[in-house]
């Protein structure tokens, strides 16, 4: 195989998406509940294909509003990472499939990768060759 050269533009979406993975905040879909007359925020929050609720608060209170403004922002700039992983899709970089993200998500938010686990095999390749090669194979 012949490697080819990452565009400047590409090689600007890769860094952009690596910055974005490493700061954006916890995305979730926000709602709000009233329970005996007190109205409470919950969110439902992606892990790995599924979706849970979790509470975040009063409503009013400054923590809990806090709280679900991020989780706001952060299901916005998940949407941003998503169209961002369809154009290097397009452009014939290797990314995981739904299922092995969905998979890896559950795994980073079971907290298995602040704990140190490592990931190896295709799973790794995946998610690591592209941005962290200056090129990589041709797509088939």
């Amino acid at each position: 195989m012949t490697p080819f050269a990452l565009s400047p533009a590409i090689q600007t979406l890769v860094s952009d998406l690596q910055q974005q993975v490493a700061t954006a905040p916890q995305a979730g879909s926000v709602y709000r509940r009233t329970r005996d007359g007190t109205e409470y925020i919950y969110a439902k929050v992606p892990v790995g294909a599924a979706r849970i609720d979790r509470f975040i608060g009063k409503a009013g209170d400054p923590d809990a509003e806090a709280a679900a403004a991020s989780l706001q922002q952060g299901a916005a700039l998940a949407a941003e990472r998503r169209r961002l992983v369809s154009i290097l899709r397009g452009e014939g970089l290797p990314v995981p499939d739904r299922t092995m993200g969905a998979i890896l998500d559950a795994l980073a938010h079971a907290g298995l990768f602040a704990a140190g686990g490592v990931l190896v095999g295709t799973g790794a390749y995946l998610v690591s060759a592209p941005w962290s090669a200056p090129a990589c194979p041709p797509p088939p």
